[in-house]
């Protein structure tokens, strides 16, 4: 990403005199976004009674909201993003990686240790997406396993009656690609007799083949027109943003108690979020098990993309927001 925004902080003491005003609820609450539920939705945990604050349990509605005329921000896969913002000249360009890899394989009624071979039946998620075309890389160079015996499924919610059962298509599976939350909720209520072990992290795997920091996945896509129109608030829902994705990664009881704040209905959390307060919590003590990216980790979103034989994008397909 190399193309620049700047906004000064000069520029923005001049707005807010003008009545732009400098309170960072003020100023965010007049940027309407979206985000998918489940990890990209962890970075606005505090924003669960925000009107202007959409989510969809469908990421593929979501993406679809980059070729309407609504939301400032939209928070999508990095790929599918760009590849739709360049086949339908969308206005937006995108600014952040926030998810860099929440993905997992899970051994099905395996001993610890126990790695895939190219005999192992695997069920994979998103064959056409990021995740499907990281995971055949890493099956062919890293694992040498290949992928004759990896059948796919659509999305990472369609693995989990796979993970409860240990069944795909009446078939006994070895391995699953799965997602968190996914896989804890897997692991809470599974099948009796069934067995859950994580055999790869794929973010780890996927660094220790290219040296690469991250995964690229979800981004946030922000409109190009708005950046113009409205450059104070845009430039306050990325500080807010940074120091969320920050006090995520830091500081786990915060977001519970943001997520209680916004109902005590662990469920309602579940619904709005995609995850509840307590999930929530214990993912981040265990690992950043939602792959959030820190705002200090720069990602070369072209490097990760040519990497899986994918065409680089031009500058303008970007924005920094400084």
């Amino acid at each position: 990403m190399t193309k620049r925004i700047l906004i000064s902080l000069l520029s923005i003491a001049f707005l807010a005199s003008c009545g732009g005003g400098n309170s960072s609820q003020t100023e965010e609450s007049d940027i309407t976004f979206i985000s998918p539920t489940g990890a990209p939705a962890l970075a606005f945990y505090d924003q669960g009674n925000n009107k202007n604050y959409a989510t969809n349990s469908t990421p593929s509605l979501v993406l679809a909201e980059l070729q309407a005329n609504y939301y400032d921000v939209v928070v999508a896969p990095v790929f599918g993003g760009l590849k739709s913002i360049k086949a339908n000249s969308a206005d937006f360009a995108l600014a952040e990686v926030v998810t860099g890899g929440n993905f997992f394989l899970v051994g099905v009624n395996k001993e610890a240790g126990e790695l895939p071979t190219s005999s192992s039946y695997i069920v994979a998620f998103a064959e056409q997406d990021v995740t499907g075309m990281v995971f055949k890389k890493l099956a062919q160079e890293k694992w040498n396993i290949g992928t004759e015996n990896v059948h796919f499924v659509s999305g990472a919610a369609d693995t989990l009656p796979i993970l409860k059962t240990g069944k795909h298509a009446s078939n006994q599976v070895d391995f699953v690609l799965t997602a968190e939350p996914v896989f804890t909720n897997a692991k809470q209520s599974k099948d009796e007799g069934v067995t859950l072990v994580e055999t790869y992290n794929i973010q780890n795997e996927w660094k220790a083949l290219t040296n690469q920091e991250s995964l690229v996945q979800a981004g946030v896509f922000v409109r190009k027109s708005s950046l113009n129109s409205k450059p104070n608030k845009m430039k306050q829902f990325f500080v807010d943003l940074r120091a969320r994705i920050k006090t995520a990664l830091t500081n786990q009881d915060a977001v519970k108690t943001a997520l209680h704040e916004y109902n005590e209905d662990v469920k309602e959390q579940a619904k709005r979020f995609g995850f509840n307060e307590n999930l929530a919590f214990n993912l981040l003590k265990n690992g950043n098990r939602f792959g959030l990216v820190s705002p200090d980790t720069k990602l070369d979103v072209n490097a990760f993309l040519v990497s899986l034989g994918q065409t680089a994008y031009s500058n303008d397909y970007f924005v920094t927001i400084e």
